[in-house]
């Protein structure tokens, strides 16, 4: 599912449904649509947490509940502890296929939905009913996390994503005119199993030209992941460095991290890119997939705002703010979660071996009280993680708390590619 390079934190949402499109009935029109007919597009704001975007949505006239946007789902998950919803029929059980080196997640079908998005409503729509809290999405968000949306809604609408301003745009497909913008590049998408993917060219540090075809992720926090089995060209960077890459639906993702020498999307090239590559028992079931190189996530797309259109099969681009920061990515070895999703608690989840945070003695389940002298209380989940990104030699100092005692102490960043 998503996978974070450059910082810390990962989660992997790249969840892979096998024949559920087909099996669900068509007896009602399943569309989104704006409730007030009077308005051509509806503008709405988004959280955007470690690169990835949360709207607010009802279900059912449900109290307003977190979901992740995601391109890399067909069909709209739910979690199956929701208090306040009122309980969800449900037909047939499947069995969901996702990243990670756990077992398969049981989840059910469930149809005749209302899902209402800020003034826009969707009729009789299909879930999955799953336990996400198996996959610690709301400790790795910092907030409750309730479902993911993403083909349902992309269907429906030409949508504009201005991450400079976090907002999305929905507009109507039959009444929008495009503008056209100098900077801008038009991508065709191709689709494979109703997901948006795209053609670009991977150079790696050897010179090679890789064409490859990789998955638009909104999802997914990294910036690119490659499946070295998906093309024998395809090689590890002499540098690279074995990683903790985050949690998918089914598990724990590891593998390595790398650069690129150069990767390039139309006429947009990028240098030094940071570049996943997940072990095969991690991605067993996404390297089934032999139409796939890989997939692009937020951390690159998040330097453009962006047009998806899946009626007319095309991507826009314009390069926004942030198309010239570097890549970049966790030099303390250490990953953060938030216990009680919501509240500024800060706990370690996991300690890469040998890392900065290693040597300084941190240990899984300690409970980071301060950083450089600021309590935690004042930081959100994404400005804990930014502080591990920043240079190599930059010294941090830490008070945690381990069994009800008390301690201190300091890391130096380190480059580790």
């Amino acid at each position: 599912m998503i996978i974070k390079i450059l910082i810390s934190f990962c989660i992997g949402l790249i969840l892979t449904f096998f024949g559920i499109d087909s099996v669900i009935a068509q007896k009602n029109p399943k569309r989104f649509y704006i409730i007030d007919e009077s308005k051509d597009y509806l503008r709405l704001p988004f959280e955007f947490i470690n690169n990835l975007i949360v709207i607010q949505v009802q279900v059912n006239n449900s109290d307003t509940l977190n979901f992740i946007l995601d391109t890399g789902i067909t069909t709209t998950i739910i979690s199956s502890n929701i208090p306040s919803l009122e309980p969800l029929k449900s037909l047939k059980e499947y069995w969901v296929r996702g990243l990670g080196k756990g077992s398969e997640m049981l989840a059910k079908h469930s149809p005749e939905n209302d899902i209402e998005i800020m003034g826009v409503l969707g009729q009789h729509q299909d879930l999955l009913i799953a336990e996400l809290d198996q996959s610690n999405l709301s400790n790795l968000l910092g907030i409750p996390i309730h479902g993911l949306i993403g083909y349902a809604l992309f269907k429906d609408f030409i949508v504009e994503i201005n991450y400079d301003e976090h907002y999305l745009i929905l507009n109507t497909p039959r009444k929008y005119t495009y503008k056209l913008k100098r900077k801008q590049v038009t991508i065709p998408l191709i689709f494979f199993d109703s997901k948006p993917h795209i053609d670009a060219i991977a150079i790696q540090k050897n010179h090679t030209k890789i064409p490859v075809t990789l998955l638009i992720d909104l999802g997914a926090s990294h910036s690119i992941w490659l499946n070295l089995l998906s093309n024998p060209l395809l090689q590890l960077p002499e540098k690279n460095a074995q990683v903790y890459l985050g949690v998918g639906l089914n598990g724990l993702l590891s593998g390595r991290i790398g650069r690129l020498k150069k990767f390039a999307i139309g006429r947009f090239v990028f240098e030094d890119i940071l570049v996943n590559y997940p072990d095969t028992v991690s991605i067993g079931n996404a390297i089934r997939m032999d139409y796939r190189n890989g997939s692009i996530g937020s951390e690159l797309l998040r330097r453009f705002n962006i047009i998806i259109d899946y009626r007319n099969q095309k991507l826009i681009l314009t390069p926004n703010n942030s198309i010239k920061q570097p890549f970049r990515y966790n030099m303390s070895g250490i990953e953060i979660e938030t216990p009680k999703p919501g509240e500024p608690i800060y706990q370690i989840s996991f300690i890469r071996k040998n890392s900065p945070a290693d040597k300084a003695g941190l240990k899984e389940g300690d409970q980071i009280l301060r950083i450089n002298g600021e309590s935690t209380k004042m930081f959100s989940l994404t400005e804990i993680t930014n502080i591990f990104l920043d240079k190599p030699g930059k010294k941090i100092t830490i008070q945690y708390i381990r069994n009800k005692e008390v301690k201190w102490t300091s890391l130096i960043l380190e480059e580790i590619l």
